[in-house]
């Protein structure tokens, strides 16, 4: 397991904004679940810039347009959870359903209570279900909660990493 996490530093672990990955984490890159990236600082901070823009276009639409906001809630969410695991130097394979696992350990990751990750993972389920076939609307019933929880996300991140919100 050492072996992996030194894969995933290209130089001194925990230098500028890149951290060391967790147990978890190393054994999902073991189980090629998830791999090594190319870590760059720049990269990791236009990502939480997407995060908090997709949110804020969210929280506008919200009210008057629930389908843009159901969207942009979703896009801020993953893109949040993906950046998390950036910031360990990983990203998914590519296998089926790893968008879910990254949302899943990101927020657990995170510290949200399990209660809350069960509903965003349902809402997500309603939410991509709905691009593929009819819709009776009942994902945008999820938008407000899903916002409150991304933003509850973005605090927790901001507490555990206060140098990528500098």
């Amino acid at each position: 397991m050492d072996m992996i996490a030194s894969q995933v530093h290209h130089h001194e672990p925990d230098v500028g904004l890149l951290r060391a990955p967790t147990r978890e984490l190393q054994v999902l890159v073991w189980s090629k679940q998830l791999r090594t990236t190319r870590f760059d600082d720049y990269r990791a901070v236009c990502m939480l810039s997407q995060t908090l823009h997709a949110l804020q276009q969210a929280k506008s639409n919200h009210p008057l347009r629930p389908p843009l906001a159901c969207n942009h809630v979703h896009t801020a969410l993953f893109t949040l959870c993906q950046a998390c695991l950036y910031l360990h130097g990983l990203r998914p394979v590519g296998k089926e359903g790893q968008k879910e696992l990254i949302v899943q350990w990101a927020l657990e990751h995170l510290q949200i209570p399990a209660p809350q990750r069960e509903r965003v993972l349902w809402a997500r389920h309603l939410w991509l279900t709905t691009m593929t076939a009819a819709s009776d609307g009942s994902e945008l019933h999820a938008v407000p909660d899903l916002i409150a929880t991304t933003e509850q996300a973005v605090a927790h991140a901001r507490h555990m990493f206060p140098d990528w919100f500098s």
